[in-house]
């Protein structure tokens, strides 16, 4: 799960992997300037606590054109949650693949990575050593 804010609306959003559980027949439109036309259907997102769940998900109609293969019953898939806003909790569909976390990647979010300390010619992690001139 990545967190991030969309460039477009200000909003914060989650990003989660799912499974394309059922898409319906029927189109819709959105009522935005272009009217998008969208279809409604059903995806299983899977919770940090082990549980999953059957959400309601918006599968815009020329996505499902554009990659057919991708979105139908059993794929996995992307989706977008607004996490505030007026639609918070709506879960939008979108390509696989995996996001990056922009706040890592910019250096805003502090890791944790290990700490050597150096004996002589050896670094100690935790309880192990290592012997740097067999490894370099």
């Amino acid at each position: 799960m990545v967190e991030k804010r969309n460039k477009e609306t200000g909003l914060l959003e989650v990003h989660v992997p799912a499974v394309v559980k059922e898409i319906k027949d029927e189109v819709y439109n959105l009522n935005n300037e272009k009217l998008t036309p969208y279809k409604l259907g059903t995806s299983q997102i899977k919770y940090p606590d082990g549980g999953t769940e059957d959400v309601l998900t918006r599968f815009y109609t020329k996505s499902i054109a554009a990659h057919p293969d991708t979105f139908k019953a059993g794929s996995s898939i992307n989706l977008v949650i607004q996490t505030e806003g007026d639609y918070a909790g709506r879960a939008v569909a979108q390509l696989p693949g995996t996001t990056v976390d922009i706040s890592r990647l910019l250096g805003r979010k502090e890791t944790h990575g290990i700490t050597l300390t150096t004996a002589r010619a050896e670094s100690v992690v935790k309880e192990n050593v290592i012997d740097e001139e067999l490894v370099a």
